[in-house]
């Protein structure tokens, strides 16, 4: 038997390690599908892009084009998840888009139109967002630089928020939140098999990382605007509990499906080792439920 040319095994190993494709089956009843989809007309500029995942895809690009022109107009590559929204806006008119797998075969061209008046609506890029944070602490709700209208608040406008805040604390203080790790799933505790037992530690898990969590928010809020270092000392006894809990136990199921439904300053620090008590303890302290009742400041 003859060996093969070099060039024909080369060929031969490239078809087999060839990029997937893009499935672009028409999405089932209860699937999100392509969007936009062709032919839609987009109250937002720019639109955000979704589309089917593709298993063992390492990855995304998409492209924009406006009709009439060869050229792209907008190119995102290294994307890690079927969606994206550009970090710009696109301007009105009509345009057309196509998604690949790296070194695959593009889509097909799904044309949509950016009517005149669309909101303006674009994610800003990464980069661009981590250079808005600020260095120091607090800096989710509010920063350092509230704090003076925030106390100014509290004795005024918003006196009666501040008591009912004060009032959950002390309440705290006098009757500590229990800190013991949510238990875990039984064998016979599976969804889709007992989905009663199932649901019932589940939601006691969720009622309990949301206790801990927000609890150790408001206390760092309290803490924060009234400098009462009691509020800060039990704050940091809940966060560096819930720091604690195993990130592979009940907590790590039972917050990977309550993210979908409940912010992410709860969940993620549930989730936290311990070698990020001390950051995670710093930026929680300052979650505010008064900051999210005012405006210009936050």
């Amino acid at each position: 038997m003859k060996a093969l040319p070099v060039a024909m095994l080369l060929a031969l190993s490239a078809a087999c390690v060839a990029a997937p494709k893009i499935d672009e089956s028409r999405a089932r009843p209860g699937e999100w599908g392509f969007r936009p989809g062709a032919g839609t007309v987009c109250e937002i500029d720019p639109p955000a892009f979704c589309w089917r995942p593709v298993m063992k895809a390492k990855g995304y690009e998409v492209r924009v084009e406006r009709d009439g022109t060869a050229e792209p107009l907008f190119v995102a590559t290294g994307l890690r998840l079927p969606a994206h929204r550009p970090p710009s806006t696109f301007g009105p008119g009509s345009y057309s888009w196509r998604v690949r797998v790296p070194g695959g075969a593009w889509s097909s061209a799904r044309p949509f139109t950016i009517p005149e008046g669309a909101t303006a609506f674009p994610l800003p890029a990464r980069a661009e967002i981590l250079g808005r944070i600020p260095e120091g602490h607090p800096r989710i709700f509010f920063r350092a630089s509230d704090l003076p209208r925030l106390r100014e608040l509290s004795t005024g406008r918003l006196a009666d928020v501040w008591k009912k805040i004060v009032r959950k604390c002390e309440k705290m203080l006098a009757k500590p939140i229990d800190v013991s790790e949510p238990l875990t799933y039984r064998v016979d505790e599976v969804r889709g098999v007992n989905d009663d037992a199932w649901r019932k530690r589940w939601w006691g898990n969720r009622k309990r990382v949301i206790e801990v969590v927000d609890g150790a928010a408001r206390l760092g809020s309290a803490w924060r605007i009234s400098g009462d270092e009691r509020f800060a000392k039990e704050g940091r006894r809940l966060l560096l509990a819930a720091c604690g809990w195993n990130p592979k136990g009940a907590t790590w199921a039972s917050c990977t499906r309550l993210c979908r439904r409940s912010s992410p300053e709860r969940t993620a620090p549930v989730r936290a080792r311990s070698r990020s008590v001390e950051p995670a303890w710093r930026c929680c302290t300052g979650i505010s439920r008064i900051a999210s009742t005012t405006s210009s400041s936050c």
